[in-house]
């Protein structure tokens, strides 16, 4: 399994399986990891957003999640007083194998170490 921002997102982003970090990316980069075969629940996070997906996994097969954080701002009010009103999420959804393949492809390979 590939996780990482693969050329979507600039954002520090950390990654969790089942209730336990991962690992993390920062610009476009990506990591992989095993996982057993079943139902594991992936996380992205990114500042204080956070998206989460679940997905069942079949022996041999590989999947490609990348995050990316979109954010729309809308302003209100005049010049001399705006208002501004910022609506965020974090994207984090399955890729088909050859669009995964070819971002692992262009993009870095993230190494964690433990702290």
């Amino acid at each position: 399994m590939a996780l990482g921002c693969m050329g979507r997102c600039g954002n520090f982003t950390r990654y969790g399986v089942d209730g336990t970090w991962v690992g993390a990316t920062k610009d476009n980069s990506h990591f992989m990891l095993s996982l057993d075969p079943g139902v594991h629940h992936l996380c992205a996070v990114q500042g204080k957003e956070i998206y989460a997906e679940a997905l069942t996994v079949e022996a041999g097969k590989a999947y490609y999640f990348p995050a990316s954080y979109n954010a729309e701002g809308t302003q209100y009010g005049d010049s001399k007083h705006p208002n501004y009103q910022i609506k965020s999420n974090v994207d984090f959804s399955l890729l088909t194998e050859d669009k995964g393949k070819y971002l692992v492809k262009v993009s870095d390979l993230s190494i964690a170490t433990m702290k």
